[in-house]
């Protein structure tokens, strides 16, 4: 078998395929595109994709599970990007998961794929989610402008308000009336460290004194014999009460001597005849007594 010769031309031109080859090969394996792996697409729909650009990654809970494939401007319908996504082909997309374009800090953006909680329906090869970019910062600041342009009117109004009160002379004066205050205040708390330093330890060993002297008071205390001593009381009382009850009655000397009527008459009429008889005899002593010599 000849085998025939192959120009030249051909050699050059074969090779110029397989370089042409490898290039894209090669652009693509840098890109993250994967060639030779079965792949599928979904597309999603934003309003705004600032930053988002081919090849970027498209992650799904912290794992990357494709790459933006294409990014379609809808020139009919404004506001309108339709970013078609390479997927592996074994990820399953939940129906109702959304995705969300994350600018990054250096620049350029990431794609996120939220996924929903559906385990049994899935999106398929070709279909549409919705897309979300949350604000950025600089969005978060331009929307303030307008409350901030809205404010300062505001805080003019209050820096010259102030400015008024920083110049009013009360103000002034009323700073030395607290600047004297606080000096009275100060000669004060120097007064009660003193008293806190020198008397307070004073008073407080004459306390202790004092308790110590209560305590032993309460010793002597519980060393007496209060029901002994409330049992004599009882029974002096008891006498007392019986004695008091034989002033009252009439059955001897004393208590008739205070309660009988008759008798204190008939002892005042003897007093008064004695008296009377002591006065005769004073006058007349010679009818009672007689002296004779013989």
């Amino acid at each position: 078998m000849i085998i025939p010769k192959i120009s030249r031309e051909v050699k050059i031109g074969f090779m110029a395929v397989c370089a042409i080859a490898l290039l894209i090969f090669g652009i693509n394996f840098f890109k993250g595109i994967q060639l030779f792996k079965p792949t599928k697409s979904v597309y999603v729909k934003f309003d705004n994709v600032d930053g988002l650009m081919l090849s970027n990654p498209v992650y799904a809970d912290g794992y990357q599970i494709g790459i933006i494939n294409d990014i379609i401007y809808n020139y009919e319908n404004l506001h309108d990007v339709v970013v078609s996504v390479e997927l592996n082909k074994q990820v399953r997309i939940p129906q109702g998961s959304t995705a969300q374009i994350i600018p990054e800090i250096l620049g350029g953006a990431k794609m996120l794929i939220q996924m929903a909680n559906n385990p049994m329906n899935f999106i398929g090869n070709g279909d549409t989610i919705v897309g979300t970019r949350p604000k950025s910062a600089m969005d978060k600041a331009s929307d303030m402008v307008p409350q901030v342009a809205a404010i300062l009117p505001k805080i003019d109004s209050v820096l010259v308000s102030i400015n008024e009160l920083l110049a009013d002379p009360a103000l002034k004066e009323s700073l030395h009336n607290l600047q004297a205050t606080l000096i009275h205040v100060n000669g004060v708390t120097k007064s009660l460290d003193h008293v806190m330093t020198n008397q307070i330890p004073v008073v407080m060993d004459n306390l202790e004194h004092t308790t110590g002297q209560f305590a032993s008071i309460s010793d002597q205390l519980a060393m007496i014999d209060f029901k002994g001593t409330m049992d004599k009381l009882d029974a002096t009382l008891m006498g007392v009460k019986s004695f008091t009850d034989k002033l009252q009655s009439n059955d001897n000397n004393i208590g008739l001597l205070l309660n009988d009527r008759s008798l204190y008459d008939r002892l005042d009429h003897t007093v008064l005849s004695a008296d009377s008889l002591l006065i005769d005899l004073k006058e007349n002593p010679k009818r009672y007594v007689r002296f004779s010599i013989w």
